[in-house]
């Protein structure tokens, strides 16, 4: 509406300067013309200046809107990262990967098995330096229990201490049949530093889950004379 009446005014201003016999008409219907012309101009300079700065509000809020979504983009790597369990986080003790969750072998490792990712399943054995992979939520625990005094990892995966029960071998050297990494079927029972170093006793590992363990008879050359949850050395 206000373009318009501009280009009115503009139109007639044009009109009034060719009509040079009428000084007097022309100055008057000029001012005035120039009054409407001025309104105009301030009303679409400000309607001009309200969009500009609405649109800057909107731009605003565009680029704001980008750098949440690559800040959103940059956790989810991050945590990607995380899951893919990158070689610097990975802790090999004793010439294997020990887990107490099938969930915690990696799917891949650059440092130990170059160019190798066995996503979306994970790694589950090896062969010389062939990684071989498994989809380990098809790992089944033992059925039974097993005796073991026998300290088979100081560390796990994480860098925490390995305390007992049956441990996974991410990084087992390949058995007779898939899966690679369950020993046969029968695991790895890791002794307890509890039970093994404190209350001299045997370690009993649990069936039907990981790192699950009790105490369970003195170890030899120890008995328990008190009835009690430490062994003592026997008597000669």
């Amino acid at each position: 509406m206000f373009l318009k009446k501009a280009k009115k005014v503009k139109v007639l201003i044009g009109k009034l300067i060719s009509k040079s016999k009428q000084p007097k008409k022309i100055k008057i219907t000029i001012f005035s013309s120039g009054i409407l012309g001025l309104i105009a101009l301030v009303l679409i300079v400000g309607m001009y200046s309200r969009m500009t700065t609405e649109q800057n509000v909107i731009n605003n809020r565009i680029d704001k809107l980008v750098l949440e979504i690559k800040e959103l983009k940059n956790r989810t790597i991050t945590s990607s990262q995380k899951i893919f369990r990158e070689p610097a986080t990975i802790i090999v003790d004793k010439n294997g990967l020990w887990v107490v969750d099938p969930a915690d072998c990696p799917y891949f490792d650059l440092s130990i098995f170059p160019g190798q990712n066995c996503k979306p399943n994970q790694i589950c054995g090896k062969s010389n330096k062939i990684a071989q992979c498994y989809n380990m939520n098809k790992l089944i625990p033992p059925k039974s229990i097993a005796i073991s005094n026998k300290n088979w990892a100081d560390f796990l995966y994480d860098n925490k201490l390995a305390n007992g029960g049956f441990l996974i071998n991410c990084y087992a050297p390949i058995d007779n049949n898939a899966p690679f990494c369950d020993n046969n079927e029968k695991f790895w029972c890791d002794r307890s530093d509890f039970c093994y170093d404190q209350q001299k006793r045997e370690t009993i590992c649990l069936p039907g889950g990981w790192g699950k363990f009790k105490c369970g008879d003195c170890l030899d050359g120890y008995e328990d004379k008190f009835a009690s949850d430490i062994c003592e050395i026997k008597e000669k």
